[in-house]
This record gives structure tokens, C-alpha cells and sequence, in this order.
């Protein structure tokens, strides 16, 4: 019994303590303690702006301070609504494959104003090298993250394979029926294989794996005549335990006029892939790599084209004569993938 109150005693003193630490912090003193995000928050990584994500500093003394990096996607900032109600969903971290991201000891600076204070350094996890340097204030936080992914054999740039680029292997127990056709998953997925590679030929020319885990594509826009590369931290990727996972920076890339139950909808299902990323499979070699999505990733992918704003938009962006044979399938494939027992989309890519 004395033992307990030992420790309880203890433990009252090191609170004490600590907020006492926090009361007497000269100039700026604990009101930088906080969560910074949203407006309050400036982030940049490889030097371009990333939203969407959220940086808790704390200090105890003023002299050293722990940053924690974090992603979150808010419902209710991105769609304010009265139907949401505070829902939270997992989103990818700033660093590829960390949720989150903790920079400890970092030295802190106060300005001669006592109004805010700065500070950068270096930090080494999981193989990898992050640069920070950033100001905070009680108000906001400006942070710039430079960041050098472990070496992998991505890294580089990949022309879409001019044959055969994409490929789907697909089976299972029901049919679908085109043009009055009852076919099987396994001739459906053939078809699309031969429709869709020279598809994306035709808008996708290469891409584009950054030593900073950034995906980027060189692609053209319907009716465009020349080739565009897309923004940096739309996607990052990391590769473990002999998988590449893609993480999609949901905020930046997420621009459509859907209704919010079909978006929660959405992000819930995805949940586990905002946050870790897509599992991918891949096979590589020094001029050429296929990744590939293997059947439960794969299933879930397909199941979001199956909601009515995706399908409407996927219809919309395809040849006049190739929308008629991909409206009904994707109709038709919420019951199809329930039964499915495999299902593979493989992409190929070339030095």
C-alpha cells in the first residue's frame, strides 16, 4: 500500500514538474505547444506544398523541442457539411511509409522578440534522410522537409510498355453480359487488356519513380497534342517486404462534385490503403518491371469505380466507341466481384 502512494506521489511531482517546465518557458513559452494544420499550418516537401497533413510541436524547456508529422484527412475541412459529423479518416504520413514521423531533440531558437523560434536539422530513421528546417509561432508553423528515400531499384524514369501495357487476369463464378452477349470474367478480362493498352499508350508515356518517394507521370490530357508531367506529392511510394505500396495524398488530388454519403462512403472502404498505401507486386530487372495489383487490392480498386460518380466520370474520359462495352460492365460488377476468386491487373513498364 505504501508502495502505491510512493508512486502516486512520484508521479504527481514529475506532472508538476513538467507543467511548472511549461509555465516559466521564456518569450513564446508554451503557447507554440499545439497541433498545427490547415491554414495555421506551411508545409513543404521537396520544396513544394503538401496539405492535408498535421505537425504537433512540443517543448518543455525551450531549448529542445519533439515534432511529430502527421496525415489526417478531415471530413469536415475538405466537405463541410452538416451530414458529417466529425469524422476522421486515416490518410498517408509527409514521409512515405511513416504515420507518423517523430523528430526528436530538435534545438530550438528564440527570436529577439521572444515571439517564435526556428530550427532545422537532419534526421535518420528507417534508412532514410530527412532535412527540416521550419519557424513556429503560437499562431503558425512554416516547415520545409527535404527527404532521401533508401536506394531501391525504382528510382528512375519507366516508358510505359508500347505492347501488352496493361493486362488483366480475371476469374469467377458469374458472367457479364455485353451487347447481349453472356460472357466469362476470363474473356472480359481479355478484352480489356486488348482495349485499354493502346488507351493507355495513348495517354500515359512514362513514369517517373523520385529518390524522394515522389510518383510522377509524364501524360496527356484528352485532345492535347503534347505531354504533360504531373505535380510532385500527388503520390509517393515505398517499397517493403518485396512490395511497392503507393500512397495517394488524398487532399491534393481529390476534386469532384460528389454527394458526401458517396465520398464517406468511398474513403471509408479505402481506409487501410489512404493509410498504408496500395500493396503492389512487382517483378524487376534492369530494363523492365511489372507491378501489379493482385486480387484483394485489386477488388477494392474496381469496387470504387463501381460508385454511380466514378463510373459516370471513367465513361466520360473513354472513345465514343469503347463507352458502350465499359458502361454495362461496370454496372454489372459489384455482384461479379463478390464471387470473384481472382483478380489481377498487371502494368508493364520499360526502360
Amino acid at each position: 500500500m505504501m508502495r502505491r502512494v510512493w508512486n502516486l506521489c512520484l508521479l504527481l511531482l514529475v506532472v508538476g514538474l513538467g507543467s511548472s517546465c511549461k509555465d516559466d518557458l521564456p518569450g513564446l513559452g508554451k503557447d507554440a505547444n499545439r497541433y498545427f494544420s490547415g491554414d495555421d499550418l506551411v508545409l513543404t516537401y521537396s520544396g513544394e506544398p503538401m496539405v492535408g497533413k498535421e505537425v504537433h510541436f512540443l517543448t518543455y524547456d525551450g531549448e529542445k523541442a519533439t515534432i511529430t508529422l502527421d496525415g489526417l484527412l478531415d471530413s469536415n475541412t475538405l466537405f463541410p457539411s452538416e451530414e458529417l459529423h466529425d469524422i476522421a479518416f486515416g490518410a498517408p504520413g509527409v514521409v512515405p511509409g511513416e504515420v507518423p514521423t517523430t523528430l526528436s531533440n530538435v534545438p530550438l531558437t528564440l527570436n529577439a522578440e521572444g515571439t517564435a523560434y526556428t530550427f532545422e536539422g537532419t534526421d535518420n530513421q528507417n534508412n532514410r534522410q530527412l532535412t527540416y528546417k521550419g519557424e513556429v509561432s503560437k499562431d503558425k508553423m512554416t516547415l520545409a522537409i527535404q527527404v532521401k528515400m533508401p536506394a531501391n531499384n525504382f528510382v528512375g524514369t519507366w516508358n510505359v510498355a508500347a505492347e501488352n501495357a496493361l493486362s488483366m487476369t480475371w476469374e469467377s463464378d458469374k458472367t457479364i453480359t455485353v451487347g447481349g452477349q453472356e460472357l466469362s470474367t476470363s474473356v472480359v478480362g481479355a478484352m480489356a487488356s486488348t482495349l485499354l493498352s493502346p488507351m493507355l499508350n495513348e495517354v500515359l508515356q512514362s513514369v517517373t519513380f523520385m529518390d524522394d518517394g515522389n510518383i510522377v507521370a509524364s501524360y496527356k490530357k484528352k485532345g492535347a497534342s503534347d505531354w504533360q508531367t504531373s505535380p510532385i506529392n500527388l503520390a509517393h511510394f515505398y517499397v517493403k517486404d518485396d512490395k511497392i505500396y503507393v500512397q495517394l495524398h488524398i487532399n491534393q488530388i481529390l476534386s469532384t462534385r460528389a454527394s458526401v454519403s458517396e465520398i464517406v462512403t468511398l474513403l471509408t472502404d479505402m481506409q487501410m490503403y489512404l493509410m498504408e498505401g496500395i500493396p503492389m507486386t512487382y517483378s524487376l530487372t534492369a530494363d523492365a518491371v511489372q507491378i501489379s495489383l493482385t486480387t484483394d487490392a485489386a477488388k477494392s480498386i474496381l469496387t470504387l469505380l463501381t460508385s454511380d460518380f466514378l463510373r459516370d466520370k471513367v465513361v466520360g474520359i473513354l472513345p465514343d466507341d469503347i463507352s458502350p462495352i465499359v458502361q454495362p460492365i461496370l454496372e454489372q460488377m459489384p455482384e461479379v466481384l463478390k464471387s470473384t476468386s481472382k483478380l489481377e491487373i498487371q502494368l508493364s513498364l520499360k526502360k
